[in-house]
Formats: C-alpha cells, sequence, structure tokens
C-alpha cells in the first residue's frame, strides 16, 4: 500500500500562504502550518515548502495575540516541524526557543491548556493539549537534543497515574485538584490514547528516553490497564483524524502486530481518499478546515510512520 503523489502534492499546496483567505482553524494558523510541514517532512516529501511555511508561520501567527487561547497546539506542532526538519541555524534557535514556551506553559499539575488566555474549566488543562506537547517535547529531545528538563517529564508522568481511573481509562480532563474521581470526565478512547502515549514517554525519558525505555513500559501496571481500557473502548473512529494519528502513536508504543490494526485502518483510509489525494471532514466536524490539511496531515502521519515500529520519528 501506498500514499498516493498528489497527497502530499494536495498537502504542500495546502500550506496558508501570506494573502490567501482560510477558514480560521482552532488550532491556529501556525499550528495548522506546521502540522503539514512536520507531516510532509516525517513522509520525506515536498522539502519546498518548510522554508515558506516556517516563515509564513513566524510572521503572521498570533501566537499572543487573538489566537493565543491555541497557543500550546501552535507552539507544539511547530516545534514538531522544526525537530523532524533538524533545523539548524536561525530556525534552530526558533526551535528551542518554541520548545521553551512549551516547557514554561505546563501547569502545575503537570498537564497543559490552551494557552495563557485560557479561562474558567479550560485554565485546568486537558489531555489532548498535553498529549501534543508531549510528543513534540519527545520529538525535539530526540531529534534535536533538546534537553527537556526532568521535573516537566515528572509532572507528566505523575498526572496521568494520579487521575487514572479506576477502568485504566482516562477523560478528556481529570476533576478539578488532578484526581481521578466520579466528577471526572468519563473515559474515551482517544483520551486514553492520549494519556497512555503521554504517560509512556514521559516514564521513558525519565529514564533517558529511546524506544528501549518505552519497550520495557509494556508491562507497566498503567500501561497495561490502559491497554485494557482501549480495547474495551474502541474501535477508534476512522472519520476522525486526530484518532487516526493515536491509532498509529498508542500502537507504535504498545508494539501491537500491523495486521491487526495498520492493515485494516490503510484499507478503508485509501478507499475513502478524495481524489485530489486529500481527506476532507467528516461533515459537521467542529475542527475541519476548508481544505482539509488537518486532517489529511494527521493520516499522513499515520501512514507514513507506520511500519517503522518506532516511537521516535527516525527509529533512533
Amino acid at each position: 500500500m501506498c500514499i498516493r503523489d498528489r497527497t502530499y502534492d494536495g498537502l504542500a499546496g495546502g500550506v496558508p500562504l501570506p494573502g490567501q483567505k482560510v477558514r480560521p482553524h482552532p488550532h491556529g494558523s501556525a499550528g495548522l502550518t506546521g502540522l503539514a510541514m512536520h507531516a510532509l517532512d516525517v513522509a520525506q516529501q515536498h522539502p519546498e515548502p518548510f522554508a515558506k511555511g516556517s516563515a509564513w508561520a513566524e510572521k503572521n501567527d498570533a501566537l499572543f495575540g487573538p489566537s493565543a487561547r491555541w497557543s500550546t497546539y501552535s507552539t507544539a506542532f511547530l516545534v514538531c516541524a522544526h525537530a523532524t526538519h533538524r533545523s539548524r541555524g536561525p530556525q534552530g534557535l526558533k526551535l528551542r526557543e518554541h520548545a521553551a514556551r512549551l516547557v514554561s506553559s505546563q501547569l502545575e499539575s503537570g498537564s497543559w491548556n490552551y494557552g495563557a488566555s485560557a479561562q474558567g474549566v479550560d485554565a485546568l488543562g486537558d489531555h489532548s493539549n498535553t498529549q501534543v506537547a508531549v510528543h513534540a517535547l519527545w520529538i525535539a529531545m530526540h531529534e534535536v537534543e533538546y534537553a527537556v528538563p526532568k521535573t516537566t517529564w515528572k509532572r507528566v508522568r505523575d498526572h496521568f497515574k494520579r487521575c487514572q481511573l479506576k477502568d485504566g481509562s482516562w477523560g478528556y480532563r481529570p476533576a478539578k485538584g488532578g484526581r481521578a474521581t466520579g466528577k471526572t470526565t468519563k473515559g474515551t478512547w482517544v483520551m486514553t490514547a492520549a494519556g497512555l502515549c503521554s504517560y509512556a514517554l514521559a516514564a521513558a525519558a525519565l529514564k533517558g528516553g529511546g524506544n528501549a525505555n518505552v519497550v520495557k513500559l509494556r508491562k507497566d501496571k498503567v500501561v497495561v490497564n490502559a491497554a485494557k481500557a482501549l480495547d474495551a473502548l474502541g474501535p477508534p473512529d476512522l472519520a476522525d483524524g486526530y484518532q487516526v494519528w493515536m491509532l498509529e502513536r498508542v500502537n507504535a508504543i504498545l508494539g501491537r502486530p500491523l495486521a491487526d490494526w495498520y492493515v485494516p485502518a490503510a484499507k478503508h483510509l485509501l478507499k475513502s481518499q478524495g481524489k485530489n489525494g486529500g481527506w476532507t471532514p467528516a461533515k459537521g466536524a467542529p475542527y475541519g478546515d476548508s481544505r482539509g490539511v488537518y486532517d489529511t496531515a494527521l493520516r499522513v502521519l499515520f501512514l507514513a510512520r507506520v511500519g517503522r515500529r518506532a516511537v521516535t520519528s527516525t527509529g533512533r
């Protein structure tokens, strides 16, 4: 199986350019651009848009302006893009600046929220923002040897261990105070996948990082219970780009056979692929952008990374 070339062509052409009008996306314009660049880089396709997209993102995204509420996603996806591109020079400094921003914006609980302007319940943090931040910091640590403080990883590990529900799952956010109680958001497949990935990467990072330390965690009680919860809550919704990406991430960590999850999912994705090579958001999806860049990029990450069986993007 392979992704059609026009998928990459369409995704590369979908990187926002100055003057283009794009329907606002909740992950921020820079986040969307960073995600597209990250996906193309992981797939080792179309290196040309990186410089253009990077420059656009740095100049045009209001990380601390009107869209600051989404700055965790924007910052994290830009870190991913720069790290997999092995940015050097000025771009390398920008990568470290974004990574440092992620570290400094972590909440005392160990999670992340949407950003400095988050208010009310959003200020408590959630497991979607947290998973993306952890993913970005793990990649930065392995690709460009960015030194993530041990306290950052410890907070993440302790947070997910503390708020895991009795059935092994996690919800979108824990109850106020961070502990798993009856008031906690009900566990879901996608947030359990996010929790398992975040916990495993943080725990492995505290042991020095690398895929070998992730593999050792497959017998960890928190991971074992989360894996059981995933099986009970599944299957994931393949119409949701984020769930498709998490399907790859969590199975790379668990080391499950490709035939059990990748083959059927890949067949479904290729069958549902549009004539332009991309995937458009499901009808009524709240986070779909007008050109399907978000949904397509996440599916490219699923299809391009799988088979390497690596937690890091290069298998190191």
